[in-house]
């Protein structure tokens, strides 16, 4: 099964402004005319319908193909990466995780904010923590509310937030895909 919702949100205020305040051409013989389509009624449904059926011809649905898709995130200002793994079935998110790696390769994981294994900076592990909690945290809501607009950032874990977000579009471009 899968997964539709529409991509294109600019319909309604285009037509808006074609019926308020668009000039059109008049008649067939192709002459500008400056009086707005809503001073001549006879144009408005045909050129309403027009512009309706050229709007939606290039909005169309996207589709998400069931099946496990991964991105990863830019490199932040320290190197630092966030991958994602996101699982599609019956149309719908099933599975998200989320992992984001330093610029050497270590993971952030529970030894994050520590030096040789040591908590050296109780202040600086309790941040590197709480980003790592919140790593889980963006992945099991996105699996909860199916948008990753709904997501709220959590103070403190912004990057990874951000991280978040760029991976799992890059996910999600691979699962629009035809196949």
């Amino acid at each position: 099964m899968k997964k539709k919702y529409w991509t294109c949100s600019i319909a309604r205020p285009v037509i808006e402004q074609v019926s308020q305040n668009a000039p059109h051409f008049a008649g067939s013989s192709g002459i500008y005319s400056e009086t707005k389509v809503s001073e001549q009624p006879y144009f408005l449904p045909a050129r309403l319908l027009l512009l309706l059926i050229l709007l939606l011809a290039g909005c169309g649905k996207a589709v998400l193909y069931d099946g496990v898709y991964t991105g990863r995130s830019e490199a932040d200002d320290t190197g630092a990466y966030g991958e994602v793994r996101v699982t599609i079935a019956s149309g719908k998110i099933t599975d998200c995780s989320f992992v984001t790696w330093q610029r050497d390769g270590t993971r952030k994981d529970s030894e994050y904010g520590k030096v040789n294994g040591e908590i050296s900076n109780q202040d600086f592990y309790d941040k590197a923590q709480l980003a790592v909690r919140a790593m889980e945290s963006y992945a099991r809501e996105y699996v909860k509310s199916q948008d990753l607009k709904a997501l709220d950032a959590i103070s403190g874990a912004t990057i990874a937030y951000n991280q978040f977000l760029e991976a799992v579009e890059t996910a999600l471009e691979k699962a629009r895909k035809l196949q």
